[in-house]
């Protein structure tokens, strides 16, 4: 009898789930900064799974491999990338880093004029997304259905780091992925004596951490953000 009425709980449970989720009300995305223009529907849900379609308008080469990559690293999701032509697509205004994000029944579009303007649209997308409620086990993202179509207001956004002796340097990896979350397209590093300088050996502190190589793979880092 106890059986039968935690299954019995059990199956309710799993309806009101099933109930709640056929009334979507999503909130407005809190997104940093708030673009320029968006339309958002609150009561239609968009996913990002595997199963969806996201179109990446750009002239620049490479855009569509840019985004199939940073989904799957960031959001372990496995969608349908395509490249898809602009020819007929005119320039969105709002100078070279202008972009537009496009969610709704027939999947979603990243459009831009150049390759930064790519990256902006899927962090705009990224701070829209919010895992799917009410499931055992992660599968899929959702969204509201929207439209949004932005430029950056300053041609130089940035974050001012220290990297102190007692610093790591996955904390500098993070300030780096925060700040490209943030569209910032800046980051200044000042090191407080870590860094290993080949020519200047007197200026830092024993067995620097801010090597020539991790130098490196966090400027590559930063350029790939």
């Amino acid at each position: 009898m106890r059986k039968t009425i935690a299954l019995a709980a059990l199956a309710l449970c799993g309806s009101a789930f099933a109930a709640a989720d056929a009334e979507w009300n999503f909130d407005r995305p809190h997104w940093v900064p708030m673009p320029f223009e968006c339309q958002v529907t609150s009561n239609v849900c968009v996913r990002l799974d595997d199963a969806q379609t996201v179109r990446v308008r750009c002239p620049e080469a490479g855009a569509a491999d840019w985004v199939r990559g940073k989904t799957k690293e960031m959001l372990n999701v496995s969608p349908k990338v395509t490249a898809d032509a602009v020819a007929s697509q005119p320039e969105i205004p709002g100078g070279p880093e202008a972009y537009r994000v496009t969610a709704d029944e027939s999947g979603i579009t990243l459009s831009a004029n150049t390759l930064a303007g790519v990256h902006w649209a899927f962090y705009t997308l990224r701070q829209a997304l919010i895992p799917e409620r009410g499931v055992v086990e992660f599968k899929s993202w959702i969204l509201p259905k929207m439209e949004v179509t932005d430029a950056p207001k300053l041609k130089f956004r940035g974050i001012h780091v220290c990297w102190f002796p007692e610093t790591k340097a996955w904390e500098i990896e993070r300030a780096i992925r925060v700040a490209a979350y943030y569209k910032l397209n800046y980051l200044v590093l000042e090191d407080w004596g870590v860094f290993e300088s080949k020519k200047y050996p007197w200026m830092s502190w024993p067995n620097p951490p801010m090597t020539q190589k991790e130098l490196k793979r966090l400027v590559a880092l930063g350029k790939d953000l």
